[in-house]
């Protein structure tokens, strides 16, 4: 098992409560940390064995731009959506 860290990943979005906040929207920082099985990978060496970072990044990012009133809604979309909960 391994944990896995992509941080800092930078985006604009429209998230809040508030019409302000979804109108003008901020930016956001995301760092992700998952446990996942590298055993495979660890002996092969070989990329699709792996967990494919950019996948990850993808839809964290679609997640990210999807507004919602709520960050703890957004995190619990981009968990489900990573299969994490």
């Amino acid at each position: 098992m391994a944990t896995i860290k992509i941080s800092g990943m930078q985006f604009y979005a429209n998230h809040g409560c508030f019409s302000e906040e979804q109108a003008i929207g901020t930016h956001f920082s995301v760092d992700a940390v998952f446990v996942c099985n590298t055993a495979v990978a660890q002996k092969s060496d070989n990329i699709a064995d792996t967990v494919d970072y950019l996948a990850v990044y993808q839809v964290i990012k679609a997640e990210m731009y999807t507004p919602s009133h709520l960050l703890e809604h957004v995190a619990d979309r981009i968990g489900v959506a990573l299969s994490f909960t």
